[in-house]
């Protein structure tokens, strides 16, 4: 999924990377990929 970020639209893989390798943060799972027609009760 591409994310606008500022100017720039980015993949949310390019963002997985950029944490993973920047931080001691793994990351478990892509919330840009969740349905977003998801209602709450």
């Amino acid at each position: 999924m591409y994310i606008v970020f500022g100017n720039e639209i980015i993949d949310s893989s390019e963002i997985k990377t950029a944490i993973e390798d920047n931080s001691n943060f793994i990351v478990e799972k892509d919330m840009t990929k969740r349905n977003k027609k998801r209602r709450l009760h």
